[in-house]
C-alpha cells in the first residue's frame, strides 16, 4: 500500500486515502482513469479514426512516420 501512495500525486492520494488494501486502492484508481464500458468504446473509436486519416507527409521520413504509427 505504501509504494502505490508514495507513487501517485496528491489528487490521487486523496482518493485512494480510505483504502483498506492495495487492491482496494488499484481498484479505485482503474474506475477513475479507465472509465466504463461507453468511455472505453469512444476512446477506441476515437483512436480507430486518428489511425485511418493517418498519412505520411512528403517531407517527412519513414522513421518519423513509423514513430507516429
Amino acid at each position: 500500500m505504501y509504494v502505490i501512495q508514495a507513487a501517485v500525486g496528491y489528487a490521487n492520494f486523496d482518493m485512494i486515502s480510505s483504502a483498506k488494501s492495495s487492491k482496494d486502492a488499484y481498484d479505485i484508481l482503474v474506475k477513475c482513469y479507465e472509465g466504463g464500458e461507453k468511455v472505453k468504446n469512444v476512446k477506441l473509436q476515437a483512436l480507430r479514426r486518428q489511425y485511418e486519416v493517418l498519412e505520411m507527409d512528403n517531407n517527412e521520413s519513414v522513421a518519423a512516420y513509423v514513430s507516429k504509427v
